[in-house]
């Protein structure tokens, strides 16, 4: 009997003991994850410090330079053709009507984008691949499918890597980070804007000739009477207004 008690106790100190250094185990790994939670959310503080830094940098380096090209043009001194200057930065809805061939070090435009579907759009800028991979697709208009409900699809060719895009070009473009209500960017360092003479881009098909124009310019339904703009990844008939930096479709 008493061996058997010794045994029993013996085992119930066992589990007392496992309990413990499985409480204190998991003790110990709660507060190692607090520890990573703590150094990741102070990284994050450090990336976001560093980056308003880098953007505070780049704007002060823009506005000296625009100073010291605009003391050289008072003093009748040339501006070197390759000096990039300034900043333009566009939101959704702003026309573009510079007329003016300019270097800039610093081009922007954002718009926010309702799902990840094909869109369009058209700048005055060119763009590298690498200006937009991570964020964006971008597809030259390649040909017209007609659909069986009075819209249009526009086929497409996708730029991939080494590609680079057109200033004044209509092109498709399709969001591959899209979150409601939030805007996203197109940026570009140290680039040639180009004044606003947008050009379009002709298909003809059987009898009819399809034109995809850029407009930098809002145009209301009053313009777009007889016109197609992009919905939900087609062409369909234009009944509303229709923003800057986008493309409409005319059928002849």
């Amino acid at each position: 009997m008493i061996n058997e008690k010794l045994q029993s106790d013996a085992f119930a100190f066992l589990g007392q003991v496992e309990q413990q250094a499985k409480d204190d185990a998991a003790a110990d790994f709660e507060s190692q994850i607090d520890a990573v939670r703590q150094e990741a959310s102070q990284a994050q503080s450090e990336i976001q410090d560093l980056r308003s830094q880098l953007e505070s940098a780049q704007a002060t380096i823009a506005d000296q330079a625009a100073r010291l090209a605009a003391q050289a043009e008072s003093s009748g001194q040339p501006v070197p053709a390759d000096t990039f200057v300034g900043t333009m930065n566009y939101a959704d809805g702003t026309a573009y009507t510079n007329m003016v061939k300019k270097n800039v070090a610093w081009f922007s435009y954002s718009r926010k984008f309702k799902s990840t579907k094909w869109g369009t759009i058209i700048l005055p800028v060119a763009l590298d691949y690498a200006d937009w991979k991570d964020r964006f697709e971008i597809a030259e208009i390649s040909g017209v499918q007609v659909n069986s409900d009075g819209t249009y699809t526009a086929e497409r060719v996708v730029l991939g890597a080494g590609s680079s895009t057109l200033p004044n070009h209509p092109y498709l473009i399709r969001s591959k980070a899209y979150v409601p209500s939030k805007e996203q960017s197109i940026t570009k360092k140290n680039c040639t804007v180009w004044p606003a003479e947008p050009q379009l881009v002709e298909i003809p098909s059987g009898d009819k000739t399809f034109f995809f124009f850029g407009s930098y310019e809002r145009m209301t339904a009053a313009d777009l009477v007889g016109s197609y703009y992009a919905s939900g990844g087609k062409f369909v008939p234009a009944t509303g207004s229709l923003n800057p930096m986008r493309v409409f479709l005319e059928i002849l």
